[in-house]
């Protein structure tokens, strides 16, 4: 199962990823919740651009929705469930960074 426990699609359940502290040059080391946008839960959210995936370390904030990381994404089945959310899930947010 890894690092991801299946979602409740009846509760609209998402991923928020927290990043854990570190130093420079450290690896990055990250910490998966899971919340339902039925909560109101306070989270960022970070909006990129899909392209290469090149980039050796995104930069990531602690409580940053982030797509690649949050969505399991060898799972198609919740992979076509959280992509309709995505509108919910950046509107929702208290900041969306771009």
């Amino acid at each position: 199962m890894g690092p991801y426990r299946l979602l409740d699609a009846s509760k609209n359940e998402i991923r928020v990823l927290h990043l854990k502290p570190g130093n420079s040059g450290d690896d990055m080391s990250v910490r998966l919740e899971v919340v339902s946008l039925y909560d109101h839960s306070s989270y960022e959210a970070l909006s990129y651009v899909w392209g290469t995936t090149l980039s050796p370390k995104p930069t990531l904030v602690n409580g940053f929705y982030q797509l690649q990381v949050t969505i399991n994404q060898q799972d198609i089945t919740e992979r076509s469930l959280q992509v309709p959310l995505l509108d919910d899930i950046y509107t929702s947010a208290i900041y969306v960074l771009i």
